[in-house]
Order: C-alpha cells, then structure tokens, then sequence
C-alpha cells in the first residue's frame, strides 16, 4: 500500500474507535450512565461517525495536524515530539468539530447551546487524546501488517 493508503486507513481505525468511546462519553456525560439505552447510543454513534468524517474529509483534519506537528518538531516525522504533538491537534481538532456540531444537533443554536458546549468539552477532548494516543499505534500496526501480507500490486 502506498502511504497515503496506509494514512487512510489509520484514521479510518482510529476515527471509528474514537467516535465508540466520545458517543459513551457524551451520553454520560450528559445524560448520565442509568439513563443510556441502545437506541440512544446508537443515533449518537451515527451521528459521531458521520460528523467525524466528514469533517476528516472537509476540514482535512489529518493534513493539518501532520503540518502543525511538523512545524512544532522541527520537520522530524519520527520523533516523540512529533508523534505527540499530532496526537494533540488530531484530537483536539476532532474533539472542536465533533462537540460542536453534536451540540448544535442536540441542543440547537439556542442560548443553552454554549453552556452545553463547553460541560461536554473536557470529558471529550481527555477521551480523544486517551484514543489518538492509544489506538494511533495499534492502527498503524494492524496497517502496516496488512500491507505486508498483501499481494503485489500488478
């Protein structure tokens, strides 16, 4: 696979396993643990993915993460410095995009809506940065294994 391929996949992996954990995390959040019924989780989960990808796909999420971990390293891809200041932005830039528009599909644009906003922020962005750094590597791992046992490309 090529590494945009690779790149693709990764976020895809990381995307869907973030969008697991801040769907429960929202809904615990804000409506408590007892409260939580499949359904509900489930049309937050779709939402969750929906909005995180295209969000992924519009705003370029991962670009512009690469690019300001890349500014903040000093251009070396491979050092921890890098691999935790794009963990950092990665979730973050999701954490904005994704509480933003969840808030506004469930609370509205309504003056309750910025209050809502920020109760949910914090729990969020500690789950996406939990996430970003946890699953990035297993990511990349699961990646890069099925490229080695993948066929040459003809």
């Amino acid at each position: 696979m090529s590494k945009k391929q690779n790149a693709v996949f990764t976020y895809g992996i990381m995307n869907t396993v973030m969008c697991v954990c801040m769907a429960a995390t929202a809904l615990i959040v804000n409506v408590g643990p007892a409260n939580i019924v499949p359904p509900m989780y489930l049309v937050t989960l779709v939402q969750a993915l929906v909005i995180c990808n295209l969000c992924t796909l519009i705003f370029r999420i991962p670009g512009i993460s690469f690019r300001a971990a890349m500014a903040l390293s000093g251009r070396e891809t491979g050092s921890m410095a890098f691999t935790i200041w794009n963990g950092l932005f990665n979730a973050t830039l999701n954490t904005v995009f994704m509480n933003t528009f969840m808030t506004l599909i469930n609370v509205g644009a309504t003056p309750a809506y910025f209050p809502a906003w920020l109760h949910g922020f914090p729990a969020l962005e500690v789950v996406a940065v939990a996430v970003s750094f946890v699953v990035a590597p297993i990511a990349m791992k699961i990646v890069m294994a099925g490229g080695k046992s993948a066929p040459p490309a003809e």
